[in-house]
């Protein structure tokens, strides 16, 4: 990354030209699973749509992995480079790497050998177990290659490409629509297929992303890195929270299906398959709101320039409200058309999927904010506050939710949930914000006057 830009230029556009390539980057990432979806609706209907869902929090699982590492390591990496530390930029990098692969490696060989029990415990019934393993097969032994891609957009970003992220990205998804249409629908090869076609597109990305280590532009190298457990911890702590909040996303997706399983049946949780597919590229663009500003916010931090960092962190908290609005907007005037292509002309299922997103998609006026608060605590190295974020909003205030709400409102206080642990932890979260804001003034005034 080019430190001296970062610790000088214009705040705003700095901002601006990590933001567009970032948001699209990680929308077309979401996009993967949304492409199954739309193919699986049309090869499977409702019954495809619910193994699918039952089969979402193992992307949630490898999500977290290659956030952890990835948002861990380009944070140490950047805090780094604000300190003229390059030989501690290439060991974090380099151990961020080497760590990847070996989960990455040693979680396909696990998983693909324990396919049948890890789709009971997803929560497959007889119905679906045998479409949920198909599912799962191509994923799990594949699943090294979505981690390490998933770090490596981080590391890529975080060291000034967010252009060549978002072509990697870009590539992927195209080629996942394409092969997704090819082996669903003329060769009629189902989930297994739209599965196959996931797994095989991160790869693509992968080899676009190496390219960055090649050119000019790389400013991270391998070293020797032996015995940092010390680093690792860092590295680790810092993407906690990132990780915490996607895994806590699968936690909430099997909790939500065995709910809807009980209070509605198949019906309920292929809507909530739509639903939730359809949020995921939502936070996709809030994620990008808030990574765009990570590499800003931690440079300017080690350099111990907190004002620059505060502006930036308040640029993108604006970015992100501007988005919330927007997305309820589109969501609650148009939450028809929104789950049409994803329904297969299937009445019930367009009725049912169009009202759960209307109720769910008030809580997007408060996920932007939450977001962008929680990579900013990642940002500034203060890892215990972001990671109680997440624990709140993902973990504790959902599943109070969902011990309080379905029993209140029935299956309307499912649909509820999430909106209500999104404003509870924003309301925890602003005065932890607030706090670090003044500490960093009474900082900036401080060296001033030395």
């Amino acid at each position: 990354m080019d430190k001296e830009l970062l610790l000088t230029g214009k705040i705003s556009k700095l901002y601006l030209r990590f933001l567009l390539p970032t948001v699209l980057g990680m929308v077309t990432h979401s996009l993967y699973c949304l492409a199954d979806v739309l193919f699986i609706s049309f090869a499977e209907g409702g019954t495809g749509l619910a193994a699918l869902n039952i089969a979402m929090p193992v992307f949630t699982i490898y999500s977290a992995i290659g956030l952890m590492l990835g948002v861990g390591g380009a944070t140490t990496i950047a805090v780094c480079v604000g300190r003229d530390d390059s030989s501690g930029a290439n060991r974090a990098f380099t151990l961020t790497v080497v760590v990847n692969l070996v989960f990455g490696v040693g979680a396909a060989v696990i998983g693909s050998v324990f396919l049948t029990p890890l789709a009971r415990l997803l929560g497959a019934d007889a119905v679906l177990l045998p479409y949920v393993r198909a599912y799962l097969l191509p994923i799990q032994a594949s699943c090294f290659g979505y981690i390490l891609s998933a770090t490596l957009q981080v590391l890529v970003r975080g060291d000034g490409n967010p252009r060549l992220v978002m072509i990697a990205t870009v590539s992927g998804n195209v080629l996942n629509v394409v092969l997704d249409y090819l082996f669903v629908v003329p060769m009629g090869m189902g989930v297994f297929g739209a599965a196959l076609a996931t797994a095989l597109c991160p790869f693509v990305s992968l080899a676009i992303l190496s390219l960055h280590f090649l050119t000019r532009r790389n400013h991270v190298v391998f070293t020797r890195c032996f015995a940092q457990l010390r680093l690792l911890a860092r590295i680790v702590k810092n993407g906690f929270s990132a990780a915490l909040l996607e895994l806590s996303a699968g936690i909430v997706i099997v909790l939500f299906n065995k709910a809807l399983l009980a209070l509605g049946g198949q019906l309920y949780v292929a809507a909530y398959a739509v639903v939730t597919n359809i949020a995921y590229v939502a936070k996709g663009i809030f994620n990008g709101i808030a990574q765009a500003a990570q590499p800003v916010i931690s440079v300017n931090y080690g350099a111990r320039r907190f004002e620059r960092a505060e502006r930036a962190a308040g640029l993108s908290v604006r970015t992100a409200l501007i988005f919330s609005t927007a997305v309820y907007a589109l969501f609650l005037l148009f939450s028809h058309i929104v789950v049409l292509p994803f329904s297969h002309g299937d009445a019930a299922l367009i009725s049912l999927s169009a009202h759960a997103l209307r109720i769910y998609a008030v809580s997007f006026l408060f996920t932007g904010a939450n977001t962008m608060l929680m990579y900013y605590f990642q940002s500034v190295e203060r890892a215990a506050l972001s990671t109680c974020v997440s624990l709140l909003r993902g973990v504790v205030f959902v599943l109070f939710g969902l011990w309080v709400l379905p029993a209140l409102f029935g299956v309307t206080g499912v649909w509820l949930v999430v909106t209500f642990a999104e404003l509870a932890a924003l309301a925890v979260t602003l005065p932890m914000y607030a706090s670090i804001h003044k500490n960093f003034a009474r900082s900036t005034v401080v060296t001033a006057a030395v």
